[in-house]
């Protein structure tokens, strides 16, 4: 039995201006956890110099992360969630779609499979 699921995506071909835009992203990252029905606890978000941000959603699931890199219209999101209710590629689906990405890649793995 699993104890989670977890995701990692790489959006790629992004064709978002906002991708440096530290307020966008942290919004965005915000709205699309709770369209994909995950409760944030708490958050913190960076942007560095001179481009690219990244961020962390502690989850009462577990986390989201992202990080992007504009020069390369390239974007990291990792999310895990606690049990097997709630699917964490709907929140990488979510944030992919607003940054209008060409491409996706998602991995997904059970975490804890053989914990009794």
């Amino acid at each position: 039995m699993a104890v989670g699921r977890h995701a990692i995506a790489d959006i790629y071909n992004c064709n978002c201006p906002k991708m440096d835009d530290l307020n966008y992203i942290k919004n965005l990252v915000m709205t699309s956890a709770k369209e994909a029905k995950l409760t944030v606890v708490d958050n913190k978000f960076y942007k560095f110099s001179p481009i690219g941000i990244s961020g962390v959603l502690i989850l009462s699931e577990s986390h989201l992360t992202i990080h992007t890199w504009p020069e390369y219209n390239y974007i990291a999101v990792d999310v895990f969630t606690c049990g097997t209710e709630i699917n964490p590629v709907n929140a990488c689906k979510i944030i992919a779609k607003n940054f209008n990405s060409k491409s996706m890649m998602i991995k997904e793995f059970e975490r804890g499979d053989d914990c009794e």
